[in-house]
């Protein structure tokens, strides 16, 4: 065969010296071999064709500074499994070749190394067996040449050769070499496609040529992401060990670099944290993630205070808007408190790392665009929208926050949209992730001029919803966006703004396109996960749609404002629990991605089962209806139950207590039934003045200007914000009716909800100092009996009030609600002694 007499050659050229004659008794079954000076004539040399031979050809390498050069190397792609098979820049050592199909075994010394063979150069096929746990690239020696490596042993090949080219792998095995380049070809062009370039593609590839802990910490993260590439696509157990050893190994490194001065090594434990981050994101472990964040952010701050070398200052910038865009996007599926601690921030700001750049100064870039928006969305989360708390900023101002997102929109249209054509596929993604990102804090921002806290304020901007998700569908459903979209990241995505759609969107159309595109593409974006998240927001729609028929408006006291999510994965159930976040913080930190590889594929196959699960959250509205029906009928029933027993009759007290209890609990009914019809009418009356004037400019340009008259606007800035009002007019009739009018539409089943909550509240609070004139005989029994029941009912309410208000864990919370208590206790005792007095001193003059 021809492969057994091309390898018997081989060996045979290796031992053949030419002797002084020019034949020998081998001479014709060799190839010959010629040492003419190569006359370098394209495409054939001229000395080698001239005699009837075979010329082996040049190596043709493409010229690069041409535009076809630039651009196939812009859009080119590689197979990510075999990251060493496509290297560019150099030729790839052959540890092994694979021994031939001849039919016998090829011992070690047959095996040989050569360089693989660049482009252009003339190769016959060979049929390879697969090696096990290695990397191997298998190729022939060129036709009747033989190799400069020949018995030469596999250990001085590395070390003569490859690494002369490569010298700070030479410590590492196989194996490692491998993950690293995966790592260097893969993991960090995914990390680095919409933001962060020069981090992952310069700064790491740099620093681990002279650190080997930034080395381990690399092969560590590159691992652990081929176990989540795998993942997707087979349902085997990934291999951890390798990881984690490899992880330890970056560990001790990075302690021994540390000993002494750590501020001169800030550097590398900063890029090591940010790389141990990953690490935690793709091992499903979101506790150590935050932890992580939080010590590098302490870090920064202190290397911030301490550094004021201008050396270091483009690696201490790109470090930090890496740390800033990991910790907002923590800060969209967590509490931004848990960033922050008092001795780094003691007026409560956040550790953000502010673009130098203003909205006066023309956009240049998709980098500069990202960190101007990311910028104001700093301000808007640290707000907590979504729960509707006071800000941390006390100088933080609504309209210029959506002043600023409108000027940036504005600033990028110009530059950008301008040569959007000549924009590679990479920045046409990016700039619509920043459009969707935009309509995203747009509407977080929008929402807070709702003082109420309903849930209904998200339901005036269904048009910035529907912008939201129409940029996500272009990059998930477009063939060239999609192709080159990520699997794996840390920054700002996709998830977290569908994410939001399809929590507080309850349009169920929109719903339903949003979900459909969450579930169409798997990825692990930091802490958000699409596995785990497509089955959060079933369980909520699930809660929220209960009862509905497709297409009914979700009532307000259906709406769940926040959830708080914990995966079992020892019973393979989520803990799905509608509740407030401050209570959830107490506790350890979690997130909706707390999803790992090795059970990504069984939530993917296994229905949510909620182990635990409750509605912690109550509409407001019936909160108050509540609470004011039980403090009138514990007070007023009470005080007159209290002052009729100074006549001496039980009989007196039960038919007079039964009495006004009932024609209270009707009246405090009609009362709550009455006030609800009336503000949904108002509302209506609101809306047809509305869509009355929105034909009249002149006049809603009045109301624009004065809805903006406290916050000493331009003139020029009140017509753009007019002028972007009206072009739209569902936007604008939205905007006078939530913001100039400051009004909310009402649940419909509000007012029958709201009196029947009042007329229980007052029968309920009324009736519970009865009970004892119904046990007792004598009437200061019954008396005494219904006030030690009445003080503990009224701490019990005022207590339980204060705390459903304010929280209920906390030294500062419990005592406020024991003051409430006490606050109740004490108006009840006023009211009911009043009551005794007035009948001793009316039932004195014999007048009863």
């Amino acid at each position: 065969m021809w492969n057994m007499q091309v390898t018997k050659r081989w060996t045979e050229v290796v031992a053949y010296k030419r002797s002084k004659t020019n034949s020998t008794s081998r001479g014709d079954d060799l190839p010959r071999i010629r040492h003419k000076k190569c006359d370098e004539t394209q495409p054939a040399c001229y000395m080698c064709t001239n005699t009837g031979r075979v010329c082996d050809g040049y190596q043709q390498t493409p010229d690069r500074r041409t535009r076809a050069f630039r651009k196939g190397k812009r859009d080119s792609s590689y197979d990510p499994r075999s990251p060493i098979d496509d290297l560019l820049t150099e030729p790839i050592l052959v540890e092994e070749l694979q021994a031939v199909e001849a039919g016998e075994e090829a011992t070690e010394e047959d095996f040989i190394g050569t360089a693989l063979p660049q482009e252009n150069v003339p190769t016959p096929s060979v049929k390879t067996r697969p090696v096990t746990r290695r990397v191997v690239v298998s190729s022939p020696m060129l036709k009747d040449r033989p190799s400069v490596f020949a018995k030469s042993h596999r250990s001085d090949l590395i070390s003569s050769a490859h690494y002369l080219t490569d010298p700070h792998k030479a410590s590492l095995s196989q194996r490692e070499r491998w993950h690293f380049e995966f790592f260097i070809r893969y993991t960090s062009s995914q990390c680095s496609v919409f933001y962060g370039y020069d981090f992952w593609q310069r700064i790491v590839p740099q620093y681990t040529e002279a650190e080997p802990g930034l080395r381990h910490a690399v092969i560590a993260v590159g691992a652990l992401h081929r176990n989540f590439e795998d993942s997707q696509l087979n349902s085997q157990e990934p291999d951890f060990s390798f990881a984690i050893q490899q992880c330890n190994r970056a560990i001790y490194n990075l302690k021994h670099r540390l000993i002494g001065d750590q501020s001169q090594h800030m550097e590398v434990a900063l890029i090591t944290c940010i790389l141990f981050v990953s690490f935690a994101f793709l091992q499903g472990d979101a506790g150590a993630a935050c932890r992580l964040i939080h010590g590098g952010v302490k870090m920064m701050t202190e290397w911030e205070k301490n550094s004021n070398s201008l050396k270091d200052s483009t690696i201490k910038l790109t470090v930090m808007r890496v740390f800033s865009r990991i910790q907002f996007h923590a800060m969209t599926c967590g509490d931004p408190d848990f960033f922050v601690e008092e001795e780094y921030n003691p007026k409560g700001t956040m550790n953000v790392l502010s673009s130098n750049q203003s909205l006066s100064q023309p956009i240049d870039s998709i980098e500069a665009a990202s960190s101007l928006l990311f910028d104001i969305g700093w301000q808007v989360m640290q707000r907590k929208p979504w729960l509707s708390r006071p800000h941390r900023n006390e100088h933080y101002d609504v309209v210029a926050t959506l002043n600023n997102l409108q000027r940036w929109e504005a600033q990028c249209h110009i530059a950008l949209m301008g040569r959007r054509e000549e924009m590679s596929i990479r920045d046409r993604g990016s700039w619509i992730m920043l459009q969707m990102w935009s309509e995203t804090i747009y509407i977080l921002a929008a929402t807070d001029w709702c003082a109420d806290g309903r849930e209904s304020r998200f339901d005036g901007l269904l048009s910035h919803f529907r912008k939201a998700i129409g940029y996500a569908k272009e990059l998930l459903t477009t063939e060239s966006m999609r192709s080159f979209l990520p699997t794996f990241h840390m920054g700002p995505g996709i998830i977290p703004p569908l994410f939001l759609c399809i929590n507080k969107c309850r349009d169920w159309k929109l719903r339903k396109e949003a979900m459909s595109l969450l579930r169409s593409w798997p990825c692990q974006e930091g802490f958000w996960n699409t596995a785990g998240s497509a089955k959060c927001l079933e369980k909520l729609i699930e809660i929220e749609t209960q009862g509905l028929l497709p297409g009914e408006v979700v009532p307000e006291s259906q709406r769940i404002i926040a959830t708080h999510v914990d995966y079992l994965p020892i019973t393979n159930t989520y803990r799905f629990c509608d509740a407030d976040i401050e209570a959830q913080m107490a506790g350890s930190y979690s997130t909706f991605a707390g999803t790992t590889n090795d059970d990504s594929q069984n939530r993917d196959d296994t229905s949510v089962r909620s182990s635990e699960s409750g509605r912690c959250r109550i509409n407001p509205r019936l909160i108050s209806d509540a609470i004011l029906g039980l403090s009138d009928g514990l007070t007023v029933p009470f005080a007159l139950s209290a002052g009729l027993s100074a006549i001496g009759d039980t009989k007196v007290v039960v038919l007079g207590g039964l009495a006004e209890l009932i024609a209270g609990a009707i009246s405090m009914g009609l009362g709550g039934y009455v006030g609800a019809k009336s503000e949904l009418e108002s509302y209506e009356a609101t809306v047809r003045e509305v869509n009355e004037i929105l034909d009249h400019p002149d006049e809603t340009r009045s109301m624009v200007t004065s809805t903006f008259a406290n916050y000493n606007l331009s003139p020029s800035t009140l017509d753009e914000i007019s002028s972007s009002l009206q072009a739209e007019p569902e936007r604008l009739r939205d905007f006078l009716i939530s913001f100039y009018h400051r009004e909310t539409k009402p649940d419909c089943n509000q007012a029958y909800m709201s009196a029947l909550t009042l007329t229980l509240g007052y029968f309920i609070g009324g009736f519970i100092p009865l009970i004892p004139y119904f046990i007792a005989d004598k009437v200061y029994t019954a008396f005494v009996a219904s006030v030690i029941v009445m003080a503990i009912t009224l701490f019990a309410f005022g207590y339980v009030k204060t705390c459903i208000v304010r929280g209920w864990k906390g030294g500062v919370n419990i005592r406020a609600g024991v003051i409430g208590g006490i606050q109740m206790c004490v108006v009840g005792g006023l009211a009911a002694g009043a009551a005794v007095a007035l009948v001793k001193l009316i039932n004195g003059e014999g007048s009863v």
